[in-house]
């Protein structure tokens, strides 16, 4: 297997899924999608009291 770059095209990384990469944010390369941060995420991270909620 090649060396993946930041140059490398996602399609020969991520196969199939790299056509719904490309579509939703319109990234082509390895660089341009590790350095894709998104606006907002849910913290999972953090356990909650079923009794609380």
């Amino acid at each position: 297997m090649p060396a993946i770059t930041w140059d490398s095209k996602i399609s020969a990384v991520a196969g199939s899924a790299a056509a719904k990469i490309e579509k939703a944010f319109g990234y082509r390369t390895v660089g341009e999608l590790l350095t894709h941060y998104p606006r907002r995420y849910i913290d999972k991270g953090s356990v909650s009291d079923l009794g609380s909620l």
